[in-house]
């Protein structure tokens, strides 16, 4: 276990905790080496792994193939320790790179794709003894491509695009109906943006943080975090990302509410190492001398290869006082294009990315305690 002891600075006091940091479980996955963009939420205390997709076989610059899958896993508590296993049941189709939310009681997967199509559906993930069942209970809007999703009172909250920008959806799981709201009102948040439900004060509200995203000019990397009123139906900036007193970019982190009005971030891709290997690929794909090419291919290959791994940085975000922490550093590998779940006082992360197009099997724990 890893023990990180960090201060946490409000504007009027000082709050000490202990971070403890720790791998509890492995994902079984036997034909692949770890998931990355399964559909992740709890049931109870268990939690539910479902989908995702690896790189099994070579690399993707070394021209390998993303497969998808439509395994599921569950994670459980077994006495003082927790067990992942491959649950009876599984996807109607391998999927992955949607988004899920839990009521509790039911685990719901919004999109996603696989490498023959994109997925217009809503399953719910239901446990049925030691079976997991899933059944398709609607459609997606079309031309509606979600990002992430949040909860409230028996209400899903979708934020993602389509073909005009930014969009964001309300829909009433008991009566299959979706309602269009106000949409996010800056450049398209495609990917890699959470949406996190928190109350700030008496009012009930969305924090979309970060992404990416690509339009008429391009590609580019949100360090944005917007805030949604459920009950004004409109958005509004708040204060930017921010690591080492620096503003910054942030895309894939694994978020969750914590306390009454702390958004935990664990984690995420800055973009700088990703800017510069998009930027090479680019140079690569225009370049018309042969030895250059040559060269720069290598360069892209150890870019990839000798990546240092993606942010170890665990931060707070105050909804009141609109403030955004570091607050500690994991001291083990953080993986990306994965979701946090917060069960107790237990964050855990499972699986993911941790490095360019390299999975993990690990299933991360972190536990704050004063």
């Amino acid at each position: 276990m890893t023990t990180v002891t960090f201060a946490f600075f409000l504007a009027s006091c000082t709050d000490s905790y202990d971070i403890d940091i720790r791998k509890i479980a492995e994902v079984p996955a036997e034909n692949h080496t770890g998931t990355a963009g399964a559909f992740i939420g709890s049931i109870g205390d268990t939690v539910i792994i479902a989908g995702g997709s690896d790189f099994p076989g070579p690399k993707p610059w070394e021209g390998g193939e993303k497969v998808y899958y439509d395994d599921i896993y569950i994670l459980y508590r077994n006495g003082g320790n927790y067990e992942c296993n491959v649950a009876e049941g599984k996807l109607p189709v391998p999927l992955g790179n949607g988004c899920a939310v839990s009521d509790g009681k039911t685990v719901f997967c919004i999109g996603g794709n696989n490498s023959a199509r994109r997925s217009d559906a809503v399953y719910a993930l239901r446990i049925n003894n030691t079976k997991i069942i899933a059944d398709s209970i609607a459609c997606i809007p079309p031309g509606f491509v979600p990002c992430s999703a949040s909860v409230h009172k028996g209400e899903i909250y979708v934020h993602g695009t389509d073909t005009d920008g930014n969009a964001l959806y309300r829909f009433s799981y008991a009566s299959g109906t979706w309602t269009e709201l106000a949409c996010c009102p800056d450049r398209k948040i495609q990917e890699g943006a959470p949406l996190i439900f928190l109350m700030k004060g008496n009012k009930p509200m969305l924090f979309l943080i970060g992404g990416r995203g690509t339009d008429k000019d391009g590609l580019y990397l949100s360090g944005s975090i917007w805030g949604y009123d459920i009950q004004e139906n409109s958005w509004e900036r708040r204060t930017e990302i921010s690591t080492g007193g620096e503003a910054s970019t942030l895309m894939y982190s694994s978020a969750v509410s914590y306390g009454s009005r702390y958004i935990m971030v664990a984690g995420g891709d800055d973009g700088k190492e990703f800017s510069r290997r998009l930027e090479l690929d680019r140079k690569i794909r225009m370049s018309g001398n042969s030895r250059e090419t040559e060269r720069m291919k290598a360069e892209l290959a150890d870019a990839n290869i000798y990546h240092a791994g993606f942010c170890d940085k665990i931060f707070s975000y105050d909804v009141l006082q609109d403030c955004w922490s570091e607050i500690g550093e994991s001291g083990i590998p953080l993986p990306v294009v994965t979701s946090a779940i917060c069960i107790g006082n237990s964050i855990i992360i499972p699986s993911g990315e941790i490095h360019p197009g390299v999975r993990s099997r690990d299933i991360i724990e972190i536990q704050l305690h004063r």
